[in-house]
């Protein structure tokens, strides 16, 4: 009911969820639209992106779920979306990992949204990627400090959190380095 209130009892969100795995969800900007992964029938491969809308931020009502289309997922699996809205120009990208072909073991990918409003192909994100297996991505939302799950060289030995930043938004990213370091 308020910031300094007690957190409810979790409640199952029974309309989006399926007996496939639906998990990693990420809300837009405006918290109009949930973005995750699920394995559910329907999708391009062995895991896709989904997303759902709702009317306005207060709103328990979803709609039901839309698989975002065979240009974002391929016939492998797309997995743990983050989406980020650029502050300076509006752009909207969405980074994913993902083990199409041409990845590593799985690699992040950018998809941004075209002039169509509709997210574009995933790109490689080579700054966030490595031979390791690198999924999960969070972008702060000034857009200067990157979070990945890896499990790249150089870290502990599993799977690892690493930070990226830049100064600017026009400027490059800082090579990933391992937080327990």
């Amino acid at each position: 009911a308020s910031l300094e209130g007690p957190w409810g009892d979790p409640e199952n969100m029974s309309a989006l969820n399926t007996s496939a795995a639906d998990s990693l969800a990420v809300l837009s900007s405006d918290e109009h639209v949930m973005f995750f992964h699920s394995t559910r029938p329907g999708g391009c491969g062995a895991g896709d992106i989904w997303m759902t809308r709702r009317h306005n931020r207060r709103s328990q009502e979803w709609d039901p779920p839309t698989n975002l289309g065979c240009v974002v997922n391929t016939a492998t699996t797309e997995i743990a979306p983050a989406f980020f809205e650029n502050p300076e120009t509006g752009q909207v990208t969405l980074f994913y990992g993902s083990n199409r072909p041409g990845s590593q073991v799985f690699d992040v990918y950018a998809s941004p949204v075209g002039e169509d409003r509709y997210f574009g192909p995933g790109v490689l994100v080579p700054e966030f990627s490595s031979a390791g297996r690198d999924t999960r991505i969070f972008i702060r939302t000034d857009g200067l400090e990157v979070f990945i799950t890896s499990d790249r060289t150089g870290g502990q030995d599993l799977i690892d959190i690493w930070t990226s930043t830049r100064e600017t938004l026009a400027d490059g990213w800082s090579t990933p380095l391992d937080l327990a370091f």
